[in-house]
């Protein structure tokens, strides 16, 4: 009996090694989010596992932008700062800012369209 319980527990420990091994070998370099990136992921939630970014997910990117956002907010000098509502929803964002052709760069980094937009939106008083 005790045989088998150390078995059944060596390969479940085998088999969450082998999943969790396996879900950090492959290692992708950095690539920059742009705004076509961005709300192309957005138009196909769920189906970004193998895509340029594999696992994007667009509305926790948001968040990590707005998050970092706030901490150094501070440090910019308050005519250049955006002051959104510190509980703002991202998906709101994702909506609120969504480009209209011709009015962006393709290749502008999403976070620094977010930005601006957010300073357009809520400037500073």
């Amino acid at each position: 009996m005790r045989t088998i319980a150390f078995c059944s527990l060596a390969l479940v420990l085998l088999a969450f090694n082998c999943y969790a091994t396996n879900a950090w070998e492959k290692h992708n370099p950095h690539q920059e989010v742009t705004v076509d990136y961005l709300y192309e992921s957005c138009s196909t939630v769920g189906e970004t596992a193998h895509g340029d970014i594999p696992y994007f997910d667009c509305e926790s990117y948001v968040y990590g932008v707005l998050d970092a956002y706030m901490k150094v907010s501070g440090d910019i000098p308050k005519e250049s700062r955006a002051c959104f509502p510190p509980k703002v929803e991202p998906w709101r964002v994702l909506q609120m800012a969504n480009p209209k052709p011709g009015t962006y760069r393709r290749s502008q980094s999403a976070a620094s369209f977010l930005i601006d937009f957010l300073r357009k939106r809520y400037p500073c008083s």
